[in-house]
């Protein structure tokens, strides 16, 4: 089975803006007042990213992706671009075990995906078998050395589908552009596996 990553060239050391709903959601409700959702597993994560200085490779890359899973359509991996976790100690290449600052484990749900982004652009992908507050330990070693000053982002992948029916790029130059971008989790289709 063929996995599908998000993961077009864009320049992350500029750190795309974005928007991260909470876990709980004010709706309004038929009539006066607001409700406040509660924290379930079905509560998704959504969020928008803004991404600038955007080229011509990474503008067709975006397109194509969006294209190729139909829109809405098909659900595809997307790394949530915010660090979720920092490593303290450098990643070997059969490490299992990374050792990482005060993490609460209590969102763990038995599905999760990490990744890290190294600075010569490599997307390490794995899924986490086990979280402490000091250590998370991921199913499959990395295969090559991470160091700790090498990782722009380490953070969570979450199982995707875009949340927008089109893309709009706005050119700047006739070389850079930029769009936003929405995103809501599956987690009820997410694979276990």
């Amino acid at each position: 089975m063929s996995i599908s990553i998000f993961n077009p060239v864009i320049d992350w050391m500029k750190q795309p803006s974005q928007s991260l709903e909470p876990y709980r959601t004010p709706f309004q409700y038929p009539g006066s007042g607001l409700y406040l959702r509660k924290i379930t597993d079905d509560v998704q994560i959504k969020f928008s990213i803004s991404l600038t200085s955007l080229t011509k490779k990474a503008e067709s890359d975006i397109l194509s992706f969006f294209f190729n899973h139909k829109g809405r359509l098909n659900a595809f991996w997307v790394p949530v671009p915010k660090n979720y976790f920092t490593a303290t100690v450098d990643i070997g290449t059969t490490d299992t075990l990374i050792r990482i600052k005060d993490v609460s484990p209590i969102w763990l749900r038995g599905y999760e995906r990490c990744f890290i982004l190294r600075n010569d652009g490599t997307l390490f992908f794995n899924k986490i078998i086990g979280l402490t507050s000091s250590t998370l330990t991921i199913d499959a070693p990395l295969g090559q050395t991470c160091k700790v000053n090498e990782i722009i982002i380490f953070g969570k992948m979450i199982y995707a589908r875009f949340d927008q029916d089109e893309i709009v790029m706005q050119h700047t130059t006739t070389a850079i552009s930029e769009c936003d971008l929405s995103f809501i989790e599956l987690p009820k289709e997410t694979p276990l596996s």
